[in-house]
């Protein structure tokens, strides 16, 4: 099963933690796992590339983990907006898929005090 650690702070996603594989099938197979490595490759690009968040992506071959994080103000300000977005919309998609394929993703959302 792959879960989903998701960190907020001050109300805002800051840490989004990807860990385990999702079974769901063979390697090269896996409906599940490539949906959820297509929506993380996607947020990167679209964080860093696009709109310049200059988010820290980490993969942990050993752990079986990918962790993304801001590296900014935790805040929705004008700046930020479109990151936050893209952040939100990541851990919507993991929600749904999770409703999906239940037995193979779960998402685990916490507050962090700042």
């Amino acid at each position: 099963m792959t879960t989903v650690h998701v960190t907020r702070r001050a109300g805002v996603v800051y840490r989004i933690k990807l860990q385990g594989h999702s079974g769901y099938a063979e390697h090269g197979e896996d409906i599940v796992c490539a949906a959820i490595t297509s929506a993380v490759r996607y947020a990167e690009v679209m964080l860093n590339d696009i709109l310049d968040q200059n988010v820290q992506f980490i993969v942990d071959s050993e752990t079986s983990s990918i962790a993304f994080t801001r590296t900014d103000s935790f805040n929705a300000d004008a700046e930020n907006i479109a990151g936050v977005a893209v952040f939100e919309g990541f851990l919507s998609y993991m929600k749904q898929l999770s409703a999906e394929y239940p037995d193979y993703l779960n998402v685990l959302e916490v507050q962090q005090d700042a």
